[in-house]
């Protein structure tokens, strides 16, 4: 047995012992509420002095399920473990009259200071007090927000994705996006709901819960954001918790937001509900940028009914939710004009950006051998004795512009295709209890999503990027869940669940051997791999199959978790263990058919960097770089082990303290068969897994030792991941109360994304790359279009990518803090204000380590200025460099329903700053420049220094007093809305040209006291002022910083109007009628960014729709 072994085996001991040794010496206990919530409080007498000895019942009024307990010495109880739902609690002990509280409401998290003040008298008298649980948040320090099912249930979602309302709460902004029509039924990607959590970026670092067990997306790169696995339908949510800053020692996993929802259980009475919403661009107002309205129809139905099995005993609750959508979607893209496929570029010269640098078309030479004073062609013309057949041929199966006239220009070519979705997804849950102190439940979700979304071009020029094709989403989730209550002081949660999220994207010619067809040499071919190779070309779109498809990608995750609670004094001590064992393999080659780059390389001028165009380089057959892959699928795995400590302390009457620990544990990721290496740049070494012999290339760098003996993780554990949490609440009186926090918090399974996954590293994988020796020789092994790809371009790779996991990486961590303070203003209305603040560390990103140095020299060869010059390529490492800041300030005011109306109105004022870009790193570059780092510190992509956002039930009065046809008329109107306004989101600029000479994105140089923002108020024209930016100097990186502008703000109302129809005491029938953008306001995306390019500074799409209109029937009982 290794050391490695013996150590890591030990630890899981010590982690698994740890929480029960702790109860043991505190003589307290634990106990957890993921899901749950728990009621607390103090029994006196009417002179102030506490009474020990009485008897508190708390009673569920849905299931009549009963726990009880006894004040102790210092008159406290508590009541842990309760699921949501509405409670009566009683106090009783002789001398005393009974004293009975109901209409308390627990809510997931919830802990609810319920007080008694025992009159004297006899026990056979009752008082009875309605509504008596506190507004204010007098017991805990941490910030977040709890939606309930009535709000789930009747604000308008576009989607009907519960995870939309997380925006709702102070702190959160969601994902730049909002043009939905998915559904929830796998993955949040479909229909948004990811989101920043006061400064923490999103990307793997929020965490779902789903009754408590993981429901996160594991799948190696997050895709791209996304979520969660499966998002049950509104109606089966019973609530969910967003929480934002410094939750408790129990939750981990991620720094960001938690969202914990549960699934409704049945009670004694039956319940359920049936419901059809239906959408269709009739009645919808057209995009703002679209000619006219795409046709669209949308369907979402289905239903819940829930009850007794045995009454008090055993309870059901199932739900069914189906969705389907039809859609004619419009997208752009740029294309070459009929005259430049023929090789004629005179339209240039006419052309503002070209004209501003350099509008000609210089001749290399029919082999390339001009390498200095090249000459433009004249007239712009390219002599079709010139051209390159398979360059032509290429060119030829992009279509002719259908925009514009059919001359060049950015966007000049629109695309209309059939979008379809389909989604079914159905929960079902059982609850037992088989006395008074066992109870379980159990759950089983599953949810099935097909997707049908056709390429931006048609034949085989594709270009329709990597979620065009076929899709799948299908997502598993399954729990199991016992309490043992040994007595009222002393409960064990166990806890057992089950996460599956199979997820393919695959390309609409992947059983098509296109190059076979089009002549393309050197493409191999097998079915699931067809497909045009994929073409990037300078100045028009990109053509060709998506690289990295097909995808197929698994995430497998079991959860364990044990919670034991014991309450004592003024002391509730919460401890636990949690496991999860987390495989997820996939299929994601990069380059399957292969790929190539073809950039202004051989048409520019050779002396100045500037003129030329991809198109022509493409016509005479030139190519920049080219790149081809094998295929093999790949089985990461990784595995957390974590175990907390928290005392809730309750000094005083006024004070209680949060004080906690968590201990995280998360392994690096391992291949299931050892098959990933990695390449340690710092010692110039292959590491490969101990017991692997698959032989390398044979052309191997012979500069680069190879290690065999490596551990399966290829690097160190992370052993140091302790995480102290610290808070307070202090109330001032039952209305006023101030309460802060301090706490660290750890990123541990933040994606890794495709570019740094050493599983593509050889001897395994070979992503193999052909790059120009300098920047105007032609590719030795590929010269030319025609001549395809070199045969042994695999088996002896011409420079071998190779990426790093940074062995000195550490587990990312963010520090949280708060400063809150909360006041019951009015009858069931508080007002929050608070300050927020973190800073992040350790931050995952990616950077190319072999960066050649950047040079004045256009011509200069990049391999002597690289670090390792016999990889004249990147070479991506994954290193935990990254670091962010944020403060910001929030307002709160929340009335609860009551009298038929609530609200909830918050307001967040912020900034944040990083020095990462998105975690993936855009083209695997985290930095523009690897000396200097800091250019890259700028706004976060989340960062909106403005958020104000209302939300509203309104239960119309009018009708109510009435009877007969005028309470059918003017009786059960109803209104609901979201409203919100925000800052516009951050983006970057960058430039066309490459004058860094060193092969990577530069950015402009600022124009000193010019504006860059264009003020007025015709977006379709311009939104960036050109002239306020101009070219860097030769050699490097320009001045302008990452996120260096604001996007154009946002303002959107969606309100429904409801109509229902009593038909009994216990039935309903509801009419709705929705409206998503209500007063029809675009909010414009950010515009082009890329200095140079045509259409740079000009804005082409919405955020937002035009209006939709949303019609839906329910039945409820």
């Amino acid at each position: 047995m290794t050391t490695e072994v013996y150590s890591m085996r030990n630890l899981r001991t010590l982690l698994i012992c740890l929480p029960v040794c702790l109860v043991l010496v505190s003589g307290g206990a634990v106990y957890a509420q993921r899901d749950t919530g728990t009621i607390v409080g103090t029994v006196s007498d009417q002179s102030g002095a506490v009474v020990p000895g009485v008897t508190v019942t708390i009673r569920n009024v849905e299931t009549n399920a009963v726990f009880s307990t006894v004040s102790d010495a210092t008159g406290n109880y508590a009541a842990p473990l309760l699921k949501p739902g509405p409670y009566e609690v009683s106090a009783e002990l002789p001398g005393f009259k009974k004293q009975s509280k109901s209409g308390i409401e627990v809510k997931v998290q919830d802990r609810l200071k319920v007080d008694f003040t025992l009159q004297v008298g006899n026990v056979s008298e009752t008082v009875e007090v309605v509504g008596a649980a506190p507004k204010t948040q007098t017991e805990t320090s941490s910030l977040g927000h709890v939606v309930d099912s009535k709000t789930t249930t009747e604000l308008p979602l576009n989607g009907r994705n519960f995870a939309q309302l997380a925006a709702i709460a102070p702190g959160v902004i969601p994902a730049g996006g909002d043009d939905r029509t998915g559904t929830a039924g796998s993955l949040s990607l479909v229909v948004g709901g990811n989101f920043s959590a006061n400064g923490v970026r999103s990307n793997g670092q929020n965490n779902y819960l789903l009754d408590g067990i993981d429901n996160n997306v594991n799948v190696i790169d997050f895709l791209n954001g996304s979520a969660f696995v499966v998002g049950p339908s509104v109606d089966a949510i019973q609530e969910f918790k967003i929480q934002t800053n410094a939750f408790t020692a129990e939750f981990g996993r991620g720094a960001g937001g938690v969202v914990n929802a549960t699934i409704k259980s049945g009670t004694n009475a039956f319940h359920g509900s049936a419901f059809e919403y239906l959408r269709n661009s009739a009645v919808d107002a057209r995009k703002f940028f679209d000619k006219e309205k795409n046709p669209f129809k949308m369907n979402q139905f289905g239903g819940t009914f829930g009850g007794p099995i045995v009454k008090d005993k055993t309870f059901f609750f199932g739900d069914y939710q189906g969705f389907r959508s039809r859609e004619l979607r419009t997208r752009f893209g740029t294309v070459p004009s009929t005259q430049m496929k023929n090789g004629d570029f005179s339209e240039l010269s006419k052309i503002p950006a070209f004209i501003a640098t350099d509008p000609n078309i210089y001749d290399p030479g029919a082999n390339g051998e001009i390498k200095s004073g090249r000459q433009a062609f004249a007239g712009n013309l390219i002599p079709a004795s010139r051209f390159d057949p398979l360059g032509q041929k290429l060119i030829n199966l992009m279509p002719d512009p259908n925009e514009g006239g059919g001359a060049y220009k950015g966007n000049n070519y629109r695309s209309v295709s059939n979008h379809a979705d389909n989604v079914d997804q159905w929960d079902l849950r059982v609850d037992h209890r088989f006395g008074n102190n066992d109870t379980i439940f159990a759950r089983y979700g599953q949810s099935e999503q097909d997707i049908k979304l056709p390429p931006l071009f048609p034949g085989f020029a594709d270009g329709g990027g990597f979620f065009s094709g076929s899709q799948f989403n299908n997502g598993r989730s399954a729990v199991l869940n016992w309490n043992h209550i040994f007595n009222p002081r002393v409960i064990n949660e166990a806890r057992i669940g089950f996460t599956r999220l199979h997820t393919g994207r695959f390309s609409k010619d992947q059983d098509t051997n296109v190059a076979q067809q089009v002549g393309f040499p050197g493409v191999n071919f097998e079915p699931g791999l067809g497909g045009l190779p994929l073409i990037n070309i300078s100045d028009v779109s990109t053509i060709g199959a998506p690289e990295w498809l097909p995808s197929d990608e698994f995430s497998n995750v079991w959860t364990l978790i044990d919670n034991l609670s014991v309450i004592r004094g003024r002391h509730t001590l919460k401890m636990g263990v949690e496991y999860r064992h987390i495989d997820f393999p996939f299929l994601q080659p990069p380059y399957p058919r292969g790929g190539l780059d073809i950039n202004r390389d051989f048409t520019k001028n050779d002396e100045s960097g500037k003129g030329g165009f991809g198109v022509a380089d493409m016509l005479l057959g030139f190519i920049s770089s080219a790149r081809m892959s094998n295929v093999k699928y790949i089985g990461s795995q990784r595995r957390s082990y974590n175990s907390y400590f928290q005392d809730d302390w309750k000094m005083t009457s006024k004070l209680t303290l949060n004080l906690g620990v968590r201990y995280e544990l998360v392994s690096p990721i391992a291949e299931k068969y050892g098959a990933q290496s990695s390449f340690n740049m710092s010692t110039v070494t292959l590491d490969i897994p101990e017991g692997r012999d698959d032989p390398l290339p044979s052309n191997f760098p012979s500069q680069i030792a190879v290690n065999r003996n490596a551990s399966k993780w290829l690097i160190p554990w992370d052993k140091n991941n302790f995480a102290p949490r610290v808070g307070l609440a202090y109330a001032f009186n039952p209305k006023t109360v101030v309460r802060s926090a301090y706490g660290i918090f750890y990123g541990g399974e933040e994606p890794q994304g495709g570019n740094p996954n050493r599983g593509y590293n050889p001897p395994f994988s070979v992503v193999a790359r052909i790059n120009k020796p300098d920047t105007f020789t032609p590719v030795p092994q590929f010269q030319h279009l025609s001549q395809g790809f070199p045969l042994d371009i695999l088996s002896r790779p011409a420079a071998t990518e190779l990426r790093e996991a940074d062995p000195n990486t550490r587990i990312s961590y963010v520090q949280q803090w708060n400063l809150a303070v909360q006041r019951e203003i009015a009858f069931n209305t508080t007002v929050e204000v608070a300050y927020i603040g973190s800073r992040a560390t350790h931050l995952i990103v990616l950077w190319n380590r072999n960066q050649p140095a950047n040079s004045t020299d256009a011509h200069a060869p990049t391999a002597p200025r690289r670090l390792f010059p016999f990889l004249d390529t990147n070479s991506i490492s994954a290193s935990g460099m990254g670091n962010s800041v944020y403060h910001g300030a929030s307002l709160k005011v929340e009335r609860r329903f009551s009298n038929g109306f609530q609200f909830l109105t918050s307001y967040t004022y912020g900034k944040a700053l990083n020095d990462t870009g998105h975690t993936l790193g855009g083209s695997g570059q985290g930095f523009r420049d690897i000396n200097n780092r800091a250019l890259e510190r700028g706004l976060a992509e989340f960062d909106i220094p403005h958020r104000f956002v209302t939300s509203w039930i309104w239960e119309l009065p009018w009708g109510k007093k009435l009877a007969g046809p005028s309470k059918f008329v003017l009786g059960g109107w109803q209104t609901t809305g979201i409203f919100f306004a925000q800052s516009g989101y951050p983006f970057s600029i960058t430039s066309q040209l490459r004058n860094c000479g060193c092969g990577g994105t530069i950015r402009p140089d600022p124009v000193s006291g010019a504006d860059p923002i264009v003020r007025n108020d015709n977006v379709k024209e311009l939104y960036l002022n050109t002239a306020a930016f101009q070219a860097p100097a030769d050699g490097t990186f320009g001045k302008i910083g990452q996120s260096y502008l604001h996007g154009p703000g946002w303002v959107q109302m969606d309100l429904s109007v409801f109509k229902n129809f009593d038909i009994s005491e216990r039935q309903r029938i509801q009419f709705r009628s929705e409206f998503f953008n209500l007063s029809n306001t675009p909010a414009f995306q950010n515009p082009a960014t890329t200095w140079g390019a045509d259409d740079f500074g000009k804005i082409s799409d919405t955020r937002n729709r035009g209006r939709q209109i949303q019609f839906a029937l329910r039945y409820m009982f």
